[in-house]
């Protein structure tokens, strides 16, 4: 079972997440009690996203800042949650072709 994570240690981990991933934001949730997971977030607006679009009952048009997440990493620890970031990163700076001749040359997936 995972433990409480102090506040203030949350904060730091989270901090140094947006910092390594340059995202908007970054959260540590343990739903269950037994996996960290680690959501990342980055401001959107409406009036750039063309599938966003909102309009009223007038149908007037209607547009506002949102903050899009999604779940990148995850752990039974936060060293775990850690090297998993850092597969995601090291998986975020890889082109199709590099990660392809990875497994070709007999790399493991999830090899951090």
């Amino acid at each position: 079972m995972v433990k409480k994570m102090n506040k203030n240690i949350n904060k730091k981990l989270e901090n140094k997440f947006k910092k390594m991933l340059g995202c908007d934001s970054a959260r540590i949730s343990n739903p269950l009690g037994n996996k960290l997971f680690l959501i990342i977030g980055y401001k959107k607006h409406t009036k750039d996203d063309i599938y966003s679009q909102w309009v009223d009952g007038k149908g007037d048009r209607i547009d506002f800042e949102y903050m899009e997440e999604k779940v990148i990493a995850s752990g039974k620890n936060i060293e775990e949650l850690i090297e998993s970031a850092k597969y995601y990163k090291k998986l975020q700076n890889m082109s199709w072709e590099e990660y392809f001749l990875g497994l070709k040359q007999g790399h493991k997936i999830y090899e951090y």
